[in-house]
């Protein structure tokens, strides 16, 4: 039996079956003069022309979001909003050179409080990592912060993301937990877990899209149960909206309503 995950937030849909998330129908969108440069770059990155549907799953987007793909020194730059309400947002690259190519996750950040507690980001992050392995991607590097509005520290490597631990973290550890080496090993244990809670830094992950590999293992068994994302257990009054959070500003109205030429799912190559 084929076991099935709806998350249904208003007209945010991100169905999860098994273990491969639908293809996303968000609208992609690429401004007319950056075109050609696109389609050179995405050569260059992915050895073919993306379709519709494969920019939006890179982006982990929803079905009610817009995607805007625009090439940036090399680079493939993949931005997401939601399209009516803008209640949440993203902001990704694409970078290096076949088979090399890397996906540098800027995070999804959700803005809208009635989105809280559906699990959209546990969704959006299964339907990118699945993309980008599909498309021959082997590692997604982020930036897992802490600070003020900042808890990608906690976030990322509950989503599987692992990173060396460095070695003042190491001889600080409690004796029990003093045999580990990497950030997924003291997410193993709930002892481990909390620690990193109370005493967590920020620090540079990465995930491995290699079939099997740990960080996938960590990934699949926490989309099938149920976890918590947030370091702490904030009130509403507290939370300010933040997942694992995208850096800089987001201005759909700037942003998407440019004068562009609109790519709808099919098989049209934008």
């Amino acid at each position: 039996m084929v076991r099935k995950t709806m998350v249904n937030c208003f007209h945010t849909r991100l169905p999860l079956v098994g273990r491969r998330p639908v293809c996303s129908r968000a609208r992609v969108v690429v401004d007319d003069a950056t075109r050609t440069e696109t389609r050179r770059v995405a050569v260059g990155l992915f050895g073919r022309l993306l379709r519709s549907p494969e920019y939006a799953d890179l982006a982990g987007a929803p079905d009610d979001a817009v995607v805007r793909v625009r090439p940036l020194r090399g680079m493939l730059q993949l931005e997401m909003v939601q399209a009516a309400r803008y209640g949440y947002c993203g902001a990704h690259l694409v970078l290096g050179d076949r088979p090399e190519t890397v996906l540098v996750c800027g995070g999804y950040r959700i803005l809208d409080r009635r989105l809280y507690g559906q699990r959209l980001t546990l969704g959006m992050c299964h339907r990118q990592l699945t993309a980008a392995s599909s498309l021959g991607i082997q590692t997604v590097l982020a930036s897992a912060d802490r600070g003020p509005g900042e808890d990608g520290y906690y976030r990322w490597p509950r989503l599987g993301f692992d990173a060396a631990l460095p070695r003042a973290i190491v001889r600080s550890l409690p004796r029990a937990l003093r045999r580990a080496r990497r950030l997924l090993d003291l997410m193993q244990s709930q002892a481990g877990r909390e620690w990193w809670r109370r005493h967590g830094i920020g620090l540079n992950v990465a995930f491995d899209l290699r079939p099997g590999s740990h960080c996938w293992r960590v990934f699949l068994r926490n989309l099938a149960g149920t976890i918590d994302l947030r370091p702490v257990k904030a009130s509403a009054s507290s939370r300010g909206g933040c997942s694992t959070r995208a850096r800089g500003r987001h201005d759909p109205g700037a942003r998407v309503g440019r004068r562009c030429q609109k790519v709808t799912c099919g098989d049209r190559r934008p």
